[in-house]
């Protein structure tokens, strides 16, 4: 076998295993994984099944545990919050800024929505809007009038690089987990993080309708 032969097939070799080895470090459960899995071998084209596990993985790796302590949240009255001060257990954070895709905010907000109906799962939202009142009128628009809207114009997080709304989860520690980047091209794929996020985190065994 040639030089270059050998270094390929090395190559393909430590792809897998670093793929394998970043699926179990993320997820606890491998029922989760192989859903996953399926739906995307069903609804994505291979070059698709691709893009989507790169974006997938490289969004739940690079941007998670970082820490948001003192921060400052301000609400829809606005009255001044330490972010530290919402968080009251396992909470779902939505994030988007004014730059981002406006067609990709409202996506998300549109699943998450429907997660929350009839699920006992804590969630906020995060807008870098330094306008209040396009903030209420996105909120009023999606009919959230349970789950709280606060600005907060910057988290210093590697995730705020993204020109893309996102979504974590944050408990006590402060510490971000779970970040998902939404993608409307690829639907299936959101919903099967709040399914997996709500079974992992919120005791939930179905979190999507």
């Amino acid at each position: 076998m040639k030089g270059w032969e050998r270094f390929t097939v090395l190559f393909l070799i430590l792809s897998v295993g670093v793929n394998i080895f970043l699926i179990f470090r993320i997820f606890d459960s491998r029922t989760d994984i192989e859903r996953l899995s399926e739906r995307l071998r069903v609804v994505l084209t291979p070059e698709q099944r691709t893009l989507s596990w790169e974006r997938y993985f490289a969004s739940m790796i690079a941007y998670q545990d970082f820490c948001l302590e003192g921060k400052t949240a301000i609400s829809m009255d606005g009255r001044s919050f330490s972010l530290d001060s919402l968080i009251d257990g396992p909470t779902l954070v939505f994030r988007y800024k004014s730059t981002d895709c406006g067609q990709c905010i409202d996506f998300a907000l549109l699943k998450l929505k429907k997660m929350a109906i009839g699920q006992h799962i804590r969630m906020l939202v995060l807008a870098a809007e330094p306008d209040r009142r396009n903030v209420k009128i996105l909120r009023r628009r999606h009919g959230f009038t349970d789950i709280p809207f606060y600005q907060v114009q910057t988290l210093d997080a590697p995730a705020e690089e993204v020109q893309y709304p996102y979504c974590f989860v944050m408990d006590k520690d402060m510490y971000m987990k779970s970040v998902f980047i939404p993608d409307k091209s690829y639907p299936y794929s959101m919903d099967l993080y709040l399914k997996m996020i709500g079974k992992r985190y919120f005791s939930v065994s179905d979190a999507v309708p």
